[in-house]
């Protein structure tokens, strides 16, 4: 009899923990359709209309439709779209220098803003004034900064992500906003890849992918407030890829499970100069 009464007492306890880790899991498949569905359908075509300019995003004779950048185009569409609102005209500076799909795509949707682009080495100072531009966004680009070498025995030490953090500040106006989306290091994918036995990265070509806790921590040190954050599940959107065993792991073992997303999503004011 106690050993029933035990065993049913497990078996609860493992229901109530795969009920929590589904939970989990299915929070961050961020719900897109609170997004307009008029703008949507906008959105869908301009996408389709970039990316057949782009050889890479296309398949035979039609186009290669990438899930994970749809998804993350929309949900970039949405926060920035909550940003610019508060004001008319915007002076944006966007850090992936135009010649990109979310470039593009972010130019047709929002013609409020006036967006400033560079081309090159964003390691070196950059052309633009002090305190000259309201918005700074980075989709997808944290990820690719290197340091700047030393020679033998290099290790990475984030020389290059503190440069560009400091020369965002530089150009910011006071009170600015800074708005970042990057893969996140502690996400359920990357746990998932571990396990697996293969590499750990969201993407292998990355120099550097971070936790959303070093984010905080490194825009804190380079004068700025982050006012919002969240991690949603991007990359395996299309096929909508369940990690609730992951989540069942990270609970059985009292690890946290908030933020697991595998894109992390960030907007920061600028509150202080360095």
């Amino acid at each position: 009899m106690f050993n029933f009464f035990k065993s049913n007492n497990i078996q609860q306890k493992t229901d109530k923990i795969v009920n929590q880790a589904r939970r989990f899991n299915t929070l961050l498949w961020a719900d897109i359709n609170n997004t307009d569905k008029n703008e949507l359908k906008k959105i869908y075509k301009d996408y389709e209309a970039i990316c057949r300019k782009f050889p890479r995003y296309r398949k035979g004779d039609g186009v290669f439709y990438i899930d994970v950048h749809k998804y993350r185009l929309i949900l970039t569409y949405s926060w920035l779209k909550e940003i610019s609102v508060k004001s008319k005209e915007l002076d944006c500076f966007d850090m992936d220098g135009g010649d990109t799909v979310a470039s593009q795509l972010l130019k047709r949707r929002f013609k409020n803003i006036k967006w400033l682009r560079m081309r090159g080495e964003l390691r070196k100072k950059w052309p633009l004034k002090d305190k000259s531009v309201d918005l700074i966004v980075s989709t997808e680009v944290l990820e690719h900064i290197s340091d700047f070498p030393k020679g033998f025995n290099d290790k990475f030490e984030g020389s290059g992500l503190r440069f560009v953090l400091k020369e965002s500040n530089r150009i910011l106006k006071p009170g600015g906003t800074f708005f970042i989306s990057t893969p996140n290091a502690n996400s359920a994918l990357v746990i998932a890849k571990t396990a697996l036995a293969i590499e750990p990265d969201n993407y292998r070509p990355h120099i550097r992918e971070y936790t959303s806790k070093e984010l905080i921590d490194v825009l804190r040190l380079a004068g700025f407030k982050v006012e919002k954050f969240k991690t949603y599940h991007c990359c395996s959107w299309g096929d909508k890829k369940d990690y609730t065993p992951v989540f069942e792991f990270l609970l059985n073992a009292h690890f946290p499970v908030e933020d697991r997303g595998d894109t992390i999503f960030i907007v920061a004011k600028k509150v202080s100069s360095v």
